[in-house]
């Protein structure tokens, strides 16, 4: 029943063509680095079919491979880090899904709900994040499992920290000031697990795919993002905001965020 979950990418050159890429790379962390900041720069965040189309969003790698390489879509972290997955292995790398709370402007004494899914790639012993499916700030590349760790990448600083035996959190650097972004656990999961998750985030009454139209993608110089009908475009320190409206909204997509909806 659930075997499509587990069946390799079709053909892994045209993904690399989708990434921009040309050659597979050797399994190393500095191409894994290339790879996570050529999707990020090239597959939007999305949850178009879910809250525009009411559908519900398919786990299934051919169909993740005909929505986003065929197709040049996008989608949300069950669908974008799951097709990633099937790349990195069918390159060579050892990767493991795992569960994922977004803390991102909640509360402190709040506890989200388990709703997000990041890989955790296994170079040279060493356990790395890894995540091209969050429609936020996130690292443009990998960060080694390390408690204390602080990065700058592309401009943007990170911090790891274990918070206890069983989670680890991702915080992001703005006005000098860290925040949480999400925490994650290592434990490892299968690609079963992410099933009840995924149906959660596109049909429940209480997700926000279903009531929220959102995209993102990454720029050289920043981003682009549409929340519902409000865009912005951040680039080089500089931010816009406006609003759009219906008759903007697929010329919208077509121009900065490559995406061709009929």
């Amino acid at each position: 029943m659930y075997e499509e979950l587990y069946e390799p990418i079709p053909q892994t050159k045209p993904y690399l063509k989708r990434l921009g890429l040309t050659a597979v790379p050797a399994a190393d962390k500095e191409n894994l680095d290339r790879l996570i900041y050529a999707h990020q720069l090239h597959v939007p965040f999305e949850d178009l079919d879910v809250c525009e189309f009411k559908r519900t969003a398919s786990l299934s790698i051919s169909s993740l491979y005909e929505k986003i390489v065929l197709k040049k879509r996008g989608g949300y972290c069950y669908e974008l880090n799951a097709l990633f997955a099937s790349l990195l292995t069918a390159c060579g790398y050892e990767v493991t899904p795992c569960m994922a709370r977004i803390i991102r402007d909640c509360d402190d004494e709040f506890i989200p709900p388990i709703s997000h899914r990041i890989n955790l790639v296994r170079i040279d012993g060493q356990q790395h994040f890894c995540d091209v499916g969050y429609g936020g700030p996130m690292p443009a590349a990998s960060m080694p499992l390390v408690d204390g760790l602080e990065e700058c990448i592309k401009g943007q600083t990170f911090r790891l920290d274990q918070t206890d035996a069983f989670w680890w959190k991702l915080s992001y650097c703005s006005k000098d000031t860290f925040s949480t972004v999400m925490s994650f656990s290592p434990v490892p999961c299968e690609p079963v697990d992410f099933v009840a998750l995924n149906a959660f985030a596109s049909t429940h009454e209480h997700s926000v795919f279903p009531r929220l139209r959102m995209v993102n993608l990454r720029t050289p110089g920043g981003s682009v993002s549409l929340m519902g009908d409000i865009f912005t475009c951040s680039e080089n320190g500089e931010k816009t905001v406006r609003q759009i409206t219906e008759e903007e909204f697929l010329p919208v997509l077509e121009q900065y965020f490559h995406l061709h909806i009929s």
